[in-house]
Formats: structure tokens, sequence, C-alpha cells
């Protein structure tokens, strides 16, 4: 079932579980959004972290919506030109996802227009009209009028993942509502990036234009927000919940906001995640134990967190005359306790990685 929207700030289409906004130039790309709700919004991200870096994802933003209830949702977004190309990508991201047991369900059709457009919680296909009162932005139509306020969350270097649970409880707490976003996003140099932002909305402008951020800042003895002054185009940034372009300043590297590294993944995350991507690259396999993967009927694909030279020894005695071996090493300190044995690195036909290594690893070597 398909659905077009008409409003003035952009048209749209919701089709199942995405809804689609199509640039008006010549490039005719299409940026697409999907919309999940979770039960908590930190147990998730180390695998939507991972689907971002394999470029599954264009950025994904976490919302948590403070109005009456707390509510975590994940926003999703997939660009190309190529709409085929854009539900590929969702379908791996929504598979892989639901896997994990970290997803209550994806929104679709009518629910999942209702919950994407409701952040600016007017009628969009009523007439709008926007104006820019000082550090505001006004939507109003005939039947309602909301002010926003937009403030960056400078964190600087505290643990996020505790301050940010305080700050959500303060907004509950104190009945200030609105919407808490996290962005999350590559930057110019391929780093993986972070941003946080606060929405306040109301039904009236505010005389007291710094109440909320004294107040806050007062509360958490430090200058924890930052009024954005917001231009009318903004509204696209909001809605697509997306850092505004001419904010840049108060972006964090991800290790700084406490999300699970590579390296810090536990061994079954791990072992998932190979699994996952044999079945996409339409790998044969067979698991022989949880953490032996006999592979194309000719590779033997073992994962360990420590390298126990006993155990190693009997997989090469075993199997070494037979088939290629590769062991993944999750600790980098044993990775290199065993990379440092000279008759290990003789063998040809054996490949040992570490994490690092494993990140940059083509699975369609495995192919016969």
């Amino acid at each position: 079932m398909a659905k077009k929207g008409k409003f003035k700030l952009s048209s749209f289409l919701v089709e199942d579980f995405l809804i689609y906004y199509k640039s008006v130039n010549k490039n005719h790309k299409l940026n697409a959004f999907a919309v999940a709700l979770v039960s908590d919004f930190q147990d998730i991200l180390p695998h939507l972290i991972r689907m971002l870096r394999k470029r599954y994802i264009n950025y994904f933003s976490v919302q948590i919506n403070v109005v009456e209830k707390r509510e975590d949702l994940i926003i999703i977004n997939l660009y190309n030109d190529n709409k085929d190309s854009i539900i590929r990508s969702f379908h791996t991201v929504y598979e892989y996802l639901n896997k994990t047991g970290k997803i209550k369900c994806f929104y679709k059709n009518e629910m999942l227009q209702d919950i994407f457009l409701g952040l600016l919680t007017v009628d969009l296909n009523s007439n709008i009209k926007l104006i820019r009162p000082s550090n505001s932005l006004l939507i109003k139509n005939q039947n309602a009028m909301k002010v926003f306020k937009l403030y960056e969350l400078n964190f600087k270097s505290e643990n996020r993942s505790i301050l940010v649970p305080n700050f959500i409880n303060y907004l509950i707490d104190s009945e200030l509502g609105g919407y808490f976003l996290l962005n999350v996003q590559f930057d110019e140099y391929d780093n993986i990036i972070t941003r946080s932002l606060y929405i306040n909305v109301s039904e009236k402008i505010q005389e007291d234009k710094t109440k909320i951020e004294e107040e806050i800042n007062e509360f958490f003895d430090r200058e924890l927000l930052k009024n954005i002054k917001l231009d009318l185009n903004d509204i696209f940034s909001i809605l697509w919940r997306k850092p505004l372009k001419n904010n840049k300043q108060l972006h964090s590297k991800l290790p700084d906001w406490g999300i699970q590294s590579e390296e810090k993944l536990n061994i079954m995350e791990i072992v998932n995640e190979i699994e996952f991507s044999l079945k996409e690259k339409n790998i044969n396999f067979q698991k022989i134990n949880p953490f032996l993967f006999f592979i194309e009927q000719n590779i033997i694909f073992h994962i360990a967190k420590e390298a126990d030279i006993n155990h190693i020894s009997k997989i090469l005695n075993k199997y070494y005359s037979k088939y290629k071996i590769i062991i993944l090493i999750i600790e980098e300190e044993e990775y290199d306790k065993l990379n440092k044995i000279e008759k290990l690195s003789q063998l040809k036909d054996l490949k040992i990685m570490d994490i690092s290594i494993f990140s940059q690893f083509n699975y369609s070597s495995l192919k016969n």
C-alpha cells in the first residue's frame, strides 16, 4: 500500500516500512527513512554501528520521546539514487536487527507516517506558516501553533552513557517534555561521530528566552545546554533528525559516547556476525560447534577469545592436512602472543586474524 502526502515542506511517499523523499534537483537522489521501536536504545547501538560501518545505513538517529512517557525510537536513513538498492539495504538491516532480539517493532504504512511526521506535532496536510521569532521556530496552521527551540548538548569528556539517562530523567521529572535526539553518522574524514540535541516544544512563545537553558545548566552544574539559532530551512533537519549544517562544533567522536567498539564486542556477537555475513553472501557452510565453521568444503574457520595453544594444536592436527584454516582471536594481546609462534607463521594454509584485520575481511575470498 502506498500513500502520497502533500505538504509544502516536502513531498513524500510511504510504502510498507519506508518513507521516501525525492530530491527536486536533477540528481534524483532518494532519502528513505525507517522507524523502529526499542526497549532501550543503548542495547541496540553496537548493532546499528555495525550496519553503519558496512554502509547499509547512511546515518541513524535515536529519538527519545519524553512528551508524556518515555519512548525510544530509532530513525534509520538510507540514501541512494536507486529505489531497489535502498530496499535491498533495508531488508539486510531489518533482518539483522530483528535477529538481535532488541527491536520491538518496525513501523509501516500509516503508523510509520504518523510516527515519523509526528515530531512536528501539527497536521502537515494543512497550510503551514513558518515564522522565526528569536532563537525559535514557529509552525502554525488554522488549528494549532507549535514553537520549537533546539539545544545542543555539550557533554565534553563526560561519560554519555551515564549522563544522557540522567538528563532524560530530569526532562521527565520536571515535565519539560520534548525530544532527545542522538545522531550518529560519518564525518568528512570517514570517522563515526555523534551529535546530541534536545528539542523543546511549546504552544506559545516564551517571554524568558533563556529560562530552560539556565534551569538545566544550573541543575547539572555545567554548561550542558546551548540554544541554537534557527533558520526556516532547519525544519528539514528537524524532520529528518539530522544535525543542522551550520552547527558542527559539538560533534563527538564515537568512543567518547561510551558505545562498545569492535574490540569490546563479546564472542557470540562476532560469531553471529560471521554467520549472518556468510548467509548474506550465499556462502555454503556448516557449524561443527558454536565457534567452528566448515566453509565451502575446504576451509575451517575458528573463533576464539584467547589463544589456547593446546586447543589450536588439536584443530591443526585434525584439519590442516585436508583444509585451509582461518583463526580469529578476539583479544589483541592473545593474538600477538599467537602470532609470535614461528612454527605457525610457516604454515602456508593457516591465516591468523585479530579484530582489526577481520574488520577488513573479504568474505568473497571464501568462495570456491
